[in-house]
């Protein structure tokens, strides 16, 4: 049976299965106070409204979309009964690399893509599920995938570099493993589109240890940011949701009490890098910078933005969104100059 899992790179081959996140059914808010449930139905009502969107238009390009599954609030508590934050984001644990699978550091009592895994598991998919020790420190958003090549970011990982390096070794005996400076999650910081193409904001300013001759294209807007920014008298923070949510203090109080990790730091988001390649000519993109696009179309690119309301609040863009399992093609080699084989490799870049 061939296996259901096979992806060496995210801008390479296409699209033919993805994971796409959602949020938890309406009961499982039921305990909340009214004026926080209220809050959290609206978000979860857009949520789903525009995931579903997503959905239909990954299926019209025949993508098969795999969504968690939700069964008991117990399985979604941490050891204080605490509600964690829902698996809108499964890109965030999610790791694959060919025909294996990483699940790493999830906090939920049961992982809600158990079906999903177990049918990969069935079709001779190598599954790795690691909740602690070394694997489980080892953070996917911060490593990029280029084939035979793995760019992993030290910065993020360092004050757990100890443990780190010992997966990272490992994959070193099939992979070239390159240690780089992008300090936090890559998808935030830069895309590669194509082949000697790369997507950047001013996060990072060189990539000519990194990525040589490759074409750069920097970012120069935040549209996002500066739309919200205009539309509300306290600035734009770590969180922002459209309407009267904003101003509902018991919700504020909720969000900073118990629930920081359901939200990021959205200011500083710029999600018009945060894309998706679902074919040779087609991305997805939650983000709101035209100039992007036309860039984009002149390289012949049909770009499919996705109003995704409550994206300054999960702080997630459409690459965060999903993660994809398989991709049409073999292990690419981008650097055919690097006549090295599989190996761990610092690469002394800058920021």
């Amino acid at each position: 049976m061939t296996s259901l899992v096979s992806s060496w790179c995210g801008f390479y081959g296409d699209l033919e299965e993805v994971w796409l996140g959602d949020v938890y059914p309406d009961n499982f808010f039921d305990h909340f106070s009214p004026t926080v449930r209220d809050s959290f139905l609206q978000i979860n009502e857009w949520t789903r409204q525009d995931l579903d969107i997503i959905k239909q238009a990954l299926e019209k390009y025949n993508v098969t979309v795999q969504r968690p599954v939700f069964e008991s609030i117990d399985d979604f508590v941490d050891t204080n009964e605490r509600l964690l934050r829902p698996p809108i984001s499964p890109r965030d644990n999610t790791l694959v690399l060919g025909d294996h699978l990483y699940q790493l550091g999830l906090k939920y009592p049961k992982d809600p893509w158990r079906n999903a895994l177990e049918k990969y598991k069935q079709s001779g998919s190598t599954i790795i599920e690691e909740k602690e020790g070394p694997w489980a420190c080892v953070s996917p958003p911060c490593l990029v995938r280029f084939g035979r090549d793995i760019f992993v970011d030290y910065i993020y990982h360092k004050h757990v570099w100890g443990l780190v390096t010992e997966p990272l070794v490992e994959l070193a005996k099939k992979f070239r493993i390159h240690i780089s400076l992008f300090d936090g999650h890559s998808d935030c910081v830069f895309c590669p589109i194509e082949d000697k193409l790369i997507l950047s904001t001013d996060y990072k300013k060189d990539y000519s240890v990194t990525y040589p001759g490759w074409e750069l294209y920097w970012l120069n807007n935040n549209p996002v940011r500066d739309r919200i920014v205009k539309t509300i008298d306290s600035g734009f923070y770590d969180w922002y949701v459209p309407g009267d949510i904003q101003s509902n203090k018991s919700f504020a109080e909720h969000i900073e009490k118990f629930a920081q990790d359901w939200v990021g730091q959205s200011h500083e988001t710029i999600f018009d890098v945060n894309l998706l390649k679902v074919n040779d000519n087609t991305i997805f993109s939650v983000g709101e910078d035209d100039e992007l696009n036309e860039f984009l179309h002149k390289k012949g690119y049909n770009v499919e933005t996705f109003n995704f309301r409550c994206k300054t609040f999960w702080d997630s863009g459409i690459h965060c969104l999903t993660s994809d399992i398989r991709r049409k093609g073999n292990c690419p080699n981008f650097f055919p100059d690097n006549s090295s084989g599989p190996g761990l490799n610092w690469l002394l870049d800058y920021e």
